[in-house]
């Protein structure tokens, strides 16, 4: 605040510079969900690949799951009682816990 005082000789604070740009642009993050939706078992090395990025793939992982809300979840088919990979939205809070995936894994033993 001294500093600030002497250099400027009010104390009041500066104005906000905006950060830093994102990494992923809005473009760049279209393209990546309908990769996502279009073939939910790609890899994050295979959009890395395809879309030519240079950044790392934990920063696609997180433009995923936090900026587009999407997670790869499992779901229980009736038919054929197996696991099926998807990738669906998942609302706040309802994350999976361990208490929940120990029920399933029980389910599927019990199946199996």
């Amino acid at each position: 605040m001294l500093k600030l005082h002497n250099a400027t000789g009010l104390v009041e604070p500066r104005p906000h510079t905006g950060g830093s740009k994102p990494t992923i642009d809005k473009d760049m993050l279209l393209q990546i969900e309908s990769m996502v939706l279009e073939t939910p078992d790609i890899t994050l090395q295979e959009i890395k690949d395809a879309l030519g990025l240079t950044i790392s793939t934990s920063i696609i992982c997180d433009a995923i799951n936090k900026k587009l809300n999407l997670r790869y979840k499992k779901t229980l088919s009736t038919q054929g009682r197996i696991a099926k990979m998807r990738w669906r939205p998942v609302k706040i809070g309802q994350m999976t816990n361990r208490k929940w995936m120990a029920q399933v894994l029980y389910f599927l033993a019990k199946v199996a």
